[in-house]
Order: C-alpha cells, then structure tokens, then sequence
C-alpha cells in the first residue's frame, strides 16, 4: 500500500523553507509476529497487553529542509526521561515500564548533544531546564532522519538501519523494511 505523505512550507527569516515531515509508525514486533508485511494497529487495547507479547514501536522522522542560502540550523527533541545514556550513536531513555532509543540516521556532518538545556518558559511560566537531543548543522539543503524505537522496560528497543540510493531511503528494523521516496513524498512497506 502506498501512502502520499504531508507536505508543509512555513516562511523563514532571509529565505524560504520547505519541509517534509514524515511519520511513518513502524511496528517490529518480536517473536510470533506474522511475515504477511501489514502492520498492527496501535490501540489502548495494545497498550494493555503483558509486556512480552506488546511490539516495539518504531517513529522514523524525516525532515526535508531547504533554504535559499547556508544558515545553522537545530531541530530539537525532548524525550520524557532528564537523564540517558549513549548507546553507539543512539541514546537510551529508561522509564518504569518502557524503554526509548533515540537514533540519529544521518549523522554526516551533523553535531549531535545530548544534555540538559535552559528552555524559555511558554505561556508566563518560569525558564527551565529540558533534556534535549540537538542536531545542528550549517546548510542549505538537508536531509535528516531519526528514528525513536520504544518497548518494554524489560525488552530492547528496536534498532532501525537505512540505505539511500538517490530519492529513496529505505528502513530496516528486525524483519521489516519500509521506503521513502522524498521526490514522490511517498512511503510503502518493502517486500
């Protein structure tokens, strides 16, 4: 099944930038899954199941930015654990009943920070401090990928792999595989 995906335009100091943002929820489930390439459904119901039958839970983010010139730019994720620790190039996240693997896809001359940053308060509340995991890089055009897995505390979180070749990325994560194609904004389960 292909899916088109969201495409957004927001305006920009000096420029214009265009970006796509993918979500593609990715499930890789352990064990007894099925090899028929469809996806389980996220529902509460899932969410009450004993943790050794519940599925990882894979978010791959791509964002396709474009600017008129190079600038330094930052995207910025907060995960709900103020404490992790490195895992290769991935960070680990360990709460009470789930665990989160953070992992930055493409890495090529991007700065990648793990630490606790001041952050202005929203809304009339106080400044405070955040965990964050910042990508940085000056450029014109780039294409980044992070993937999130999560699953039980008790289990690891999936590891996710790509390749690129031209204008499709394609995702690994156990014994799935899924394709983003950014010239076509579209993504489809790989057989």
């Amino acid at each position: 099944m292909r899916q088109q995906l969201p495409t957004g335009a927001l305006g920009s100091r000096g420029g214009h930038l265009a970006i796509l943002a993918v979500a593609l929820a990715v499930a890789a489930c352990s064990g007894a899954s099925d090899d028929s390439g469809s996806l389980p459904a996220a529902s509460p119901a899932a969410a009450a199941e004993p943790s050794d039958q519940r599925p990882n839970l894979v978010l791959i983010v791509a964002d396709d930015i474009r600017l008129k010139e190079p600038k330094k730019l930052e995207l910025r994720f907060h995960p709900e654990q103020q404490t992790g620790r490195p895992d290769g190039a991935a960070f680990l996240f360990e709460g009470k009943t789930a665990v989160l693997r953070f992992e930055p896809l493409t890495t090529d001359s991007v700065e990648v920070e793990a630490a606790s940053l001041a952050m202005e308060g929203r809304h009339g509340e106080k400044d405070l401090t955040m965990m964050t995991l910042r990508l940085t890089r000056t450029t014109g055009r780039w294409r980044n990928i992070v993937a999130l897995s999560w699953a039980p505390s008790d289990r690891a979180a999936a590891k996710v792999t790509s390749e690129t070749h031209g204008d499709v990325t394609t995702f690994h994560t156990g014994r799935r595989s899924f394709s983003l194609d950014w010239a076509n904004s579209t993504a489809l389960p790989t057989p």
